[in-house]
């Protein structure tokens, strides 16, 4: 039997409907991701900011997700990206460890790093895991309510 003897076809039953379900879900799956990110930023944030090292609480104070609730997240061609961090300059050397500057020599040798954002980032996973599940339950319930009109 040559390649050509074989020929499978599938017929899609409510093709016109499932196109009209689909048409709208793009902006409704962009709300309910970037609303999962959003959540997740500031679950990151309020992780972070106790395990941060503190002497005079700068580094603490600093840890920021956004300034404006609900306006973090954007969406940058086909990702939606949040960042949680500081604008402190030795926060990375608290992070990791090592020699960067006089100010945090005192704190931190090489191999001595807080990972405070690092153990932060590990304790917000399984909330971003329900926070997206949540998304994905919205953009469904979407596409199930769209597809029975």
């Amino acid at each position: 039997m040559s390649n050509g003897d074989y020929q499978l076809s599938v017929q899609i039953i409510g093709v016109d409907e499932l196109k009209q379900a689909i048409s709208g879900v793009n902006q409704v799956a962009k709300k309910a991701i970037s609303d999962a990110i959003n959540k997740s930023a500031y679950d990151l944030q309020a992780k972070a900011v106790p395990k941060a090292p503190h002497d005079q609480g700068t580094l603490r104070g600093s840890i920021h997700a956004d300034s404006a609730p609900g306006y973090l997240a954007k969406v940058v061609g086909s990702n939606i990206q949040a960042a949680v961090g500081t604008n402190v300059k030795y926060a990375h050397y608290q992070e990791k460890g090592g020699y960067g500057n006089r100010i945090v020599r005192r704190y931190t040798e090489p191999g001595t790093g807080k990972y405070y954002m690092r153990d932060a980032a590990t304790e917000t996973k399984p909330l971003f895991t329900e926070h997206l599940q949540f998304a994905l339950k919205t953009i469904v319930s979407h596409l199930a309510t769209k597809g029975a009109m």
